[in-house]
């Protein structure tokens, strides 16, 4: 009995002592270990496949570079301390999770390392597709990546703007990265060119592949009216964005999507469609990179709904459908401003007198600023008779609106204004049919032997108008 019970109280005392060393080595870590910690196991495995960082190879946000020193029980397989990284660009090559370590925490780190299970600091990601050479889409794009810079410089955040485009566009006057597609890459895309708006699928499912992390897709006809986080901050595991509600129940009111809602009589590749299934603006489209395989079905759907009617908007339905279903999903309307229609026109025009080559010189001395874009300031005069004329002639608000753009053409004092709404005025009467002795009387200052006189008058605005009064006269003949 006294054996064991010696034996008993030697077990105590050395595992007291033990415990006391224990805790005064966890005491130590805790005052040594502050700020971020990078989880590690089995350090043999890592250490050989995946060697530990340094200042070469690590590519770390600035935040990030300050790594504490590692407990030596390590077995000295990973270095005593990593030294501060110069960041180069945002992301491990081998990416590492990141856990915050609680204050007066007393976890030890894991005795070794391990392959690292994901990244928490990825850089964010704002992409753009474009495609086409047309000086329009070139301007659209250089504010819209003026508008995110203008924030960002204002207030920095781990956020890249990524162009996705051929080798022909790549715009090099831009502070920002590019992933080049090939021709061979779009033409499957697109189905051989048969419908192009399903390359932003393609375009986002590239970015997420290349980048991970959270994404946004934008169109280039958009521009950012607060800071490009704002986003960021809706978008994550379980969480999409789309960029506004289209109008309710809008499939069930317009004509277009008619065939396909008389075709289908269940389920289109998994998923019921009705003329009360919502469709949200893909102006913006907001993701996370662990919701990749999910979007596989967007191509399911746009495709199978295309073979039944070629619908130019089935693939911002077919996007709505699968994050609105799998995902919650937002919008934000308040964080950028998607214009289209008339109004780019204008847009152009502003744009244009901004950037009149596309040079890294014309873009820097633009980014300290945010000059506004959109439809410009109309006279109250010019606005009484447009309503005047309307009631007038009867011939509905679209007609009213024509009349409108065609006196602001006459009276703006600003050429690339006035020849906007010469524009205008004769998009709207194109695009809708009106009595015909009215127009002949009512825009009579823009009839063919009148068109000399305006010296504001752009050759290619002038074009339009001889071109439209020839039909007009070529029409009434027959």
């Amino acid at each position: 009995m006294e054996v064991v019970s010696a034996v008993e109280w030697w077990l105590i005392i050395g595992m007291g002592l033990w415990l006391a060393a224990s805790l005064h080595q966890t005491k130590a870590g805790s005052r040594r270990d502050e700020g971020l910690f990078i989880r590690l196991t089995r350090v043999h495995h890592l250490h050989r496949r995946y060697p530990c960082p340094d200042v070469a190879t690590a590519r770390v946000p600035l935040e990030y570079c300050r790594i504490p020193a590692f407990h030596r029980r390590d077995h000295g397989r990973c270095p005593v301390q990593w030294t501060a990284a110069k960041p180069l660009g945002g992301r491990l090559e081998e990416p590492v999770r990141v856990v915050p370590r609680e204050p007066n925490s007393k976890r030890f780190l894991p005795k070794a390392c391990e392959r690292p299970l994901a990244h928490e600091f990825v850089m964010k990601t704002i992409a753009y597709l474009l495609y086409g050479n047309r000086r329009e889409y070139h301007l659209e794009l250089a504010y819209s990546i003026l508008s995110a810079v203008y924030f960002l410089r204002k207030q920095p955040a781990d956020i890249r703007i990524v162009l996705i485009t051929d080798e022909r566009t790549q715009r090099t006057d831009l502070p920002i990265e590019r992933l080049v597609y090939t021709t061979s890459d779009f033409a499957r895309w697109t189905q051989n060119g048969t419908y192009k708006h399903e390359a932003k699928l393609h375009a986002l499912l590239l970015a997420m592949d290349r980048f991970q992390g959270s994404i946004v897709l934008l169109d280039t006809d958009t521009y950012f009216r607060a800071h490009p986080i704002n986003l960021f901050e809706r978008i994550g595991p379980g969480r999409a964005l789309m960029h506004a509600v289209d109008d309710d129940d809008i499939i069930a009111k317009v004509s277009y999507w008619r065939p396909i809602l008389e075709a289908i009589s269940g389920p289109v590749a998994g998923y019921c469609i009705n003329g009360q299934s919502r469709m949200l603006n893909s102006g913006v489209v907001g993701v996370h990179y662990s919701m990749r395989k999910t979007l596989n079905d967007v191509q399911a759907l746009i495709r199978e709904l295309y073979a039944i009617h070629p619908v130019f908007n089935i693939e911002q339905f077919a996007f709505t459908t699968i994050l609105n279903k799998h995902f919650e999903l937002s919008i934000c309307p308040d964080v950028v401003r998607h214009y289209w229609g008339y109004e780019r026109r204008f847009v152009h025009a502003q744009v244009g007198a901004m950037f009149p080559a596309f040079t890294s010189e014309f873009f820097e001395s633009n980014a300290g600023r945010l000059l506004p874009v959109g439809f410009p300031a109309k006279s109250k005069i010019d606005q009484l008779w447009a309503r005047v004329k309307g009631l007038y002639r009867c011939q509905g608000g679209n007609y009213r609106f024509a009349y409108l753009a065609y006196r602001s053409a006459l009276s703006a004092s600003d050429k690339l204004l006035a020849n906007a709404w010469a524009h205008v005025a004769l998009d709207v009467l194109t695009t809708n049919s009106f009595a015909s002795p009215s127009i002949e009387k009512d825009f009579w200052q823009m009839q063919p032997e009148r068109l000399g006189s305006h010296s504001w008058l752009a050759p290619e605005t002038k074009q339009r108008w001889e071109e439209y009064w020839r039909l007009r006269t070529r029409i009434t003949d027959d």
